[in-house]
């Protein structure tokens, strides 16, 4: 009996060590991206370093944890004035499922790196000043439900990698300066139940 108590509590030992170096782990990510922000608002004073406080990042403004694991799921950092690059430390949020990047002062190309959090299910880049062709590499968000970037600055053809996202159901590229026309294949998104085009300058028909 003893030596079933001891390895019981060298087990929640290692699960107690497992579940803080997520937290720290998330932690030290979300730094990394902080770093690469403009907080010109001081909205994020909270993303500090504290690896004894074991709510760490759980309890920073905009930082949305899983119940159960205390990982990061969400990122709600809308409405801050935030400007600056996207770390491509982001991938390293392997629990992230929704983030949420609108009203901000974002400019320049949309960043690649979003493109390799590949857990994403919700990604809103709304009302920013993001310019510039559409990156490839969206097709790689196999788990995207959702994805708005009304009112930005993008230039050229409409991106055709949201096509091969199998449960895509809202897709919202309205706002900006796309041009040609409506690519076929848009018609062939299977889970799509929004789309919004407008406001660009698109010609053709629709698919």
């Amino acid at each position: 009996m003893r030596n079933v108590i001891i390895a019981f509590v060298a087990l929640l030992h290692l699960f107690r060590e497992g579940s803080h170096a997520a937290i720290s782990s998330d932690a030290q990510t979300l730094l990394a991206i902080k770093n690469n922000l403009v907080d010109s608002s001081n909205l994020l004073s909270t993303w500090t370093a504290a690896d004894d406080d074991p709510s760490v990042p759980c309890s920073w403004i905009g930082v949305m944890c899983s119940s159960s694991s205390n990982t990061v799921i969400g990122l709600d950092l809308s409405h801050m004035n935030l400007s600056g690059t996207i770390s491509h430390d982001i991938k390293l949020l392997s629990g992230l499922t929704s983030l949420n990047l609108s009203s901000n002062l974002f400019t320049g190309p949309l960043p690649i790196s979003l493109t390799y959090a590949i857990g994403l299910e919700y990604l809103d880049i709304s009302h920013n000043f993001f310019n510039g062709s559409f990156p490839d590499g969206f097709s790689r968000l196999t788990s995207l439900v959702a994805f708005t970037a009304y009112s930005n600055n993008f230039q050229g053809p409409l991106p055709l990698d949201f096509v091969e996202l199998p449960v895509l159901e809202k897709l919202d590229l309205g706002g900006s300066y796309f041009t040609g026309t409506i690519p076929p294949s848009y018609g062939g998104l299977a889970s799509l139940k929004y789309l919004d085009l407008s406001g660009n300058s698109l010609n053709g028909s629709i698919p």
